[in-house]
């Protein structure tokens, strides 16, 4: 953290009045309202493609895991292994690794191999979700190809004490539990959320790939995780602040076998540690922010007589950002990034380390009805400079409830350290991948009486050059190269209506997307990738009243090709979920209680090939809110 404190030590000479205390708070909770600090995608969004989900989407899947509740949303797609196992996401065609996740503005993709086990994340840890379909390499940094997954944890600066009780019981010994304490005196506030799940997921499933076809019980598949966060937030002043946050994860579980495959016992184990610092200030028309974290993970991989090998890597970053306010010309921004990786595996030949270093501007303008931006990023990574990336966006209003966006950028991928160490297989003179996006779309918000009507259309193009392929090499090997060059294109629908009757709620909404994500080189030009779907899509219906709220959703996925040939593939499903809610309020109470049933039609799907899906279980939960 000594970059930390030296980049605080210049700012508070550019602004002395900075290293002066307050000599009195009063009323700290309507302050600092006053002075609210928007983060990158908040001042981007507008002229970016991003979905943020509701609220009470978040609520519903509160007591389950992060990667559930992505799957009920339009527009990505969640790649899982069954209950319990690995599951990631890709947006518009691009890979896992091509679609960066940041929590509360750090990207906490692994760089060994560049993903994110979404399967382990607890949706109640995070307050705000959202999607950003498209990639802005200048603005979010490598691995922002296809999109980026902003998850917030936001500190609770009310004054007081919030307590939550969550618990969850479930088809196939599923049950969760989860505490959230949020407590606010005077400059401090404090938020800490603990959980504990666990699920045999001894599921049903029709084993195809077996003589006979027989019905039988999932086996090794169980899963354990638990973990807490910390986020504590010290009002230095009325006008700025330190946020700091500790996230500690340990997660188990078994791998669950292929159809038809010798059960072997395999299992993973996940230990994570993530701390960050953030420190927050506006003096006049500045806006100053310095962070800084360190992220640590280890991955057991088991499999008994065969294999047992240990992950581990750490990262540690720092940044400092200064915004000026141009008043009626916009507003200018600087930043620099530091990042040093580091990992240490069974697999590696030695402990390979990585230092980035980049600095990045940016601009953007506001009228009445026409607003955008541009920016520029520059790395260096390992002293060598990468790719210079830059983009811009802009959105114009022609009419009140109208609005039109388009979006343009260079996007890049470092290659992963899996990619560039991995003994006897991994190649140190890859390149990064590269390549451009765009996007544009069509945007129409309307209120008729006691209806609103939202239209979303999206239209995008990807071209990615240097695609990272592993190929077979001599001696029966396989080695990683840049010699593939793949094509993203497509557009994307949504439609959400809603009426209010008094105190009855109606509404429903749809999306569609068409993904067609091939390979532009090589043998397989024009061949869909391995599990893109080219058509997909989500529905929904609900209603709410006097705290009832029913909703039904479904989700369509078209066929998935399971190789580079588009021979074989997955075949098209569709699933569907019914949750009914109801909630009570009595003084400084809040009762929630719910039961859902996924897959209520009992449909036999896959996601990956030959790993069942469960058929049609319920859950059913309670939490308990108490504030004072």
């Amino acid at each position: 953290m000594l970059v930390n404190l030296f980049l605080f030590s210049a700012l508070s000479v550019i602004h002395p009045e900075l290293a002066v205390p307050d000599k009195e708070v009063v009323d700290t909770a309507v302050t600092l309202k006053e002075v609210v600090i928007q983060n990158r995608l908040q001042r981007y969004s507008r002229e970016l493609s991003v979905q943020p989900i509701f609220t009470k989407d978040i609520k519903d899947y509160a007591q389950a895991q992060l990667d559930q509740l992505l799957a009920s949303q339009g527009g990505i797609v969640v790649n899982t292994y069954g209950p319990g196992g690995v599951s990631s996401a890709s947006i518009r065609g691009l890979g896992s690794d091509h679609t960066a996740v940041l929590w509360n503005g750090f990207n906490i993709q692994s760089p060994m191999d560049g993903g994110v086990n979404l399967a382990i994340l607890p949706t109640s840890f995070f307050d705000q979700v959202s999607i950003q379909y498209g990639g802005n390499g200048a603005l979010f940094g490598s691995g922002a190809l296809g999109g980026v997954i902003h998850l917030e944890s936001k500190p609770d600066t009310a004054q007081g004490i919030n307590l939550s009780l969550l618990q969850t019981y479930g088809s196939f010994g599923k049950w969760f539990t989860g505490v959230n304490v949020a407590a606010g005196i005077g400059r401090f506030s404090s938020g800490t959320r603990v959980f504990y799940t666990e699920a045999k997921n001894d599921f049903l499933f029709h084993n195809i790939a077996k003589i006979g076809k027989p019905y039988e019980h999932q086996v090794n598949a169980n899963s354990a995780s638990t973990g807490v966060m910390e986020n504590l937030v010290y009002r230095l002043k009325s006008n700025q602040s330190i946020v700091a946050s500790v996230w500690y994860q340990n997660n188990f579980s078994r791998a669950q076998p292929m159809m038809g495959a010798y059960t072997n016992h395999e299992s993973l184990k996940w230990t994570s540690l993530r701390n960050a610092l953030v420190w927050n200030a506006v003096v006049g028309k500045f806006t100053s922010t310095i962070k800084g974290g360190y992220f640590y993970d280890q991955n057991i991989y088991d499999n008994p007589g065969v294999e047992h090998s240990n992950h581990k890597f750490y990262v540690l970053t720092s940044e400092a950002e200064e915004a000026y306010d141009l008043g009626k010309l916009g507003s200018l921004e600087a930043g620099l990034i530091y990042i040093n990786e580091q990992a240490n595996s069974t697999n590696y030949a030695g402990r390979p380390t990585r230092d980035r270093g980049a600095g990045r501007m940016a601009y953007r303008f506001n009228t009445h009805y026409i607003e955008g931006f541009a920016s520029i990023r520059e790395e260096l990574v390992s002293g060598e400079p990468n790719p210079f990336t830059w983009s811009a966006g802009i959105r114009v209003k022609p009419l009140k409830s109208v609005a039109l966006r388009a979006s343009f950028s260079k996007i890049y991928r470092l290659p992963t350290f899996n990619e560039l160490f991995w003994s006897n297989w991994g190649n140190p003179d890859l390149k990064a991948e590269k390549g451009y996006s765009a996007d544009a779309g069509l945007e129409v918000n309307a209120l008729l009486n006691q209806t609103a009507i939202r239209i979303a259309l999206n239209a995008f193009n990807s071209h990615v050059d240097d695609w990272i392929i592993w190929m077979p090499v001599e001696g029966g090997k396989w080695s990683p190269m840049n010699i593939n060059k793949v094509w993203s294109r497509g557009s994307e629908a949504q439609l959400s209506v809603s009426h209010r009757i008094g105190t009855l709620s109606v509404g429903g909404e749809g999306t569609f997307s068409l993904n067609v994500t091939t390979s532009n080189s090589g043998a397989t030009v024009g061949k869909q990738l391995p599990y893109v779907p080219k058509y997909s899509g989500t529905s929904s219906l609900f209603l709410e009243y006097s705290g009832f709220r029913v909703k039904y959703s479904q989700h369509f996925s078209g066929k998935r090709f399971i190789n580079n040939e588009n021979v074989d593939f997955v075949s098209a499903y569709t699933v569907a979920s019914l949750m009914v809610q109801k909630e009570f309020r009595e003084r400084n109470f809040q009762i929630r209680s719910f039961v859902r049933i996924e897959n209520i039609w009992n449909t036999e799907y896959q996601v990956m090939n030959n790993y069942p899906m469960p058929l049609r279980y319920f859950e059913f939960g309670i939490g308990i809110n108490f504030s004072k």
